[in-house]
């Protein structure tokens, strides 16, 4: 008979329960804080292994392990705040237990067998581990191959006279547009052009972000230099330096478009969360 300590079922079932979080948080395309993650396994683990420490709970329905226990770490970390959102994150985490647990456990087991003596606990872990990572692998393929390929261009442009090429996005959703030419205006990462901002612009860009009086930031604007006016989530009233650039080529698929000049918004922020686009390119400059 095999003889499975404590200690060593807690670290399985928490090493175990990262990996089914990371799954779930992936399928479920939420950011989920690390420290988080731990804290959720650590306490899925600590209930488990109570349940099995303390007799009178064993008498307890087998519902208690399926329903019950793993609600709360689930509700800590995710934080539904709807019926609705609960049960879809819920049923995510089960399917994401189910995979890995089923996938690392029958591996184990077959390795026991074939082997014929118990086999190396870190089996379970690697297995875990791989199909978080195949997980993240596929959706970032999917992501990036089929539903944002329609959408991908690279972007070059001059500007303090040196030429700039990036990787960017046709963002259907840019609106933005100068306030009375109505130029179309696009958004780029600042840490991308940085270096080649001159000080003037930098001071501008510094000095919106502290500024309450904005006719004093518009005094220093001109046809080069000028403040758009946006809205976004948490931010129903913004405004965004935009400064000109020359020589503008976006290459999209089979089909290049070249303008002589265009508006660039500057932002702090990356674009995307995972920074491989640092360009939102405005749906009317290739049409």
């Amino acid at each position: 008979m095999q003889v499975i300590y404590i200690d060593t079922l807690f670290i399985v079932n928490l090493v175990m329960d990262i990996f089914i979080f990371i799954t779930a948080s992936l399928l479920l395309s939420q950011k989920l804080d690390l420290k988080r993650i731990f804290i959720s396994a650590f306490l899925a683990a600590s209930l488990y292994c109570i349940t099995l420490i303390i007799p009178e709970l064993q008498t307890l329905p087998l519902n208690l392990y399926y329903v019950i226990l793993p609600c709360m770490p689930i509700i800590y970390l995710f934080r539904p705040n709807t019926i609705t959102k609960f049960f879809k994150v819920y049923l995510v985490n089960i399917m994401s237990a189910s995979m890995i647990g089923g996938i690392a456990f029958s591996v184990y087991y077959q390795s026991a067998w074939y082997m014929g003596k118990q086999p190396s606990i870190l089996i379970p872990f690697l297995c875990g581990g791989g199909v978080s990572l195949l997980v993240y692998s596929c959706l970032t393929f999917i992501r990036k191959k089929i539903l944002l390929l329609h959408c991908e261009a690279k972007i070059s442009f001059v500007l303090s006279g040196e030429k700039i090429t990036l990787e960017g996005i046709v963002d259907t959703g840019n609106t933005l547009y100068t306030p009375f030419s109505k130029q179309p205006v696009t958004v780029v990462s600042m840490d991308k052009i940085d270096k080649f901002l001159c000080s003037e612009i930098k001071e501008f860009i510094s000095d919106l972000e502290t500024s309450e009086n904005l006719a004093d930031m518009m005094a220093k604007t001109s046809s080069s230099l000028q403040l758009i006016p946006f809205r976004s989530v948490g931010c129903t009233n913004g405004m965004i330096a935009a400064i000109r650039v020359d020589d503008v080529t976006i290459s999209r698929g089979d089909y290049t478009y070249s303008h002589d000049d265009i508006m660039v918004g500057i932002t702090k922020n990356h674009v995307f969360k995972d920074d491989s686009y640092s360009v939102l390119i405005h749906p009317d400059l290739v049409n």
